[in-house]
C-alpha cells in the first residue's frame, strides 16, 4: 500500500505521525484510505525490543491530515516502561491497517534526540556561542562546544538515515561529553 508514515519528535513527551503520501498518488491509485476499518500504531523501543500498541482507528483522519500526535499518556499506564517521557534513542513505529479487507503496514525507524539537543543548546548559550560560530580557520583550537554541536549534527544525520549503530554510538558519546546520564546506560 502507498501509506508512507513520517515520524517527528515534538518534545520529550510526544511525537507526530503523519502520512506524507500526496493526495494525487492516492487518486492515481484509486485508493481512499478514509474507509480503513482497523488501524493500530505499534511503538517499539529498539533498546530492549519492548512494544506498545495503540488503537488509532478513531484518530485515523488526523494521520491522513495534519498528523496524529501521540503523547506518553497514550501508552499503557501513561508510561513507556518505567519512563514518563521518551528517552533519546532509536524507535520503530509501525502503522498496521485494514483496507478493503486486506492488511497493510507502514514502518518507520526514527531516532529521538530532543533531550540531548536541549542540553547542548543550553551549554552553547552558557558558552560564548556567537564567538564560537563566528570563528574561522584562524581560531586557536577546536572547542568542546563546537565538538558537541558537530556531534549533534552527526546524530541528526544518523537518525534521519536510519544508521542505527552509528546513532547508538553518537548518542552515548554526546551524553558522555555533556556530563549527562543516559536513561539506558
Amino acid at each position: 500500500m502507498i501509506l508512507n508514515a513520517c515520524v517527528i519528535q515534538l518534545d520529550e513527551y510526544s511525537f507526530l505521525v503523519k502520512d506524507i503520501t500526496t493526495q494525487q498518488m492516492y487518486t492515481e491509485a484509486s485508493v481512499d484510505l478514509s474507509t480503513v476499518t482497523a488501524a493500530t500504531l505499534t511503538f517499539k523501543n529498539l533498546y530492549d525490543n519492548t512494544e506498545y500498541e495503540i488503537n488509532i482507528l478513531a484518530d485515523w483522519a488526523y494521520l491522513l491530515g495534519d498528523g496524529l500526535t501521540i503523547n506518553i499518556v497514550d501508552f499503557p499506564n501513561q508510561k513507556m516502561g518505567t519512563y514518563e517521557y521518551f528517552p533519546d534513542y532509536i524507535y520503530q513505529v509501525t502503522i498496521a491497517y485494514t483496507y478493503l479487507g486486506n492488511s497493510y503496514t507502514s514502518l518507520r525507524t526514527v531516532g529521538f534526540r530532543y533531550s540531548i539537543s536541549q542540553v547542548i543548546y543550553q551549554q552553547l548559550m552558557q558558552d560564548d556561542w556567537k564567538k564560537i560560530f563566528a570563528c574561522g580557520c584562524n581560531c586557536s583550537k577546536y572547542s568542546l562546544s563546537m565538538r558537541k554541536f558537530n556531534w549533534l549534527k552527526s546524530l541528526g544525520f544518523a537518525s534521519d538515515t536510519c544508521l542505527i549503530d552509528e546513532y547508538k554510538d553518537i548518542i552515548m558519546k554526546l551524553y558522555k561529553i555533556t556530563n549527562q546520564t543516559h536513561a539506558y546506560s
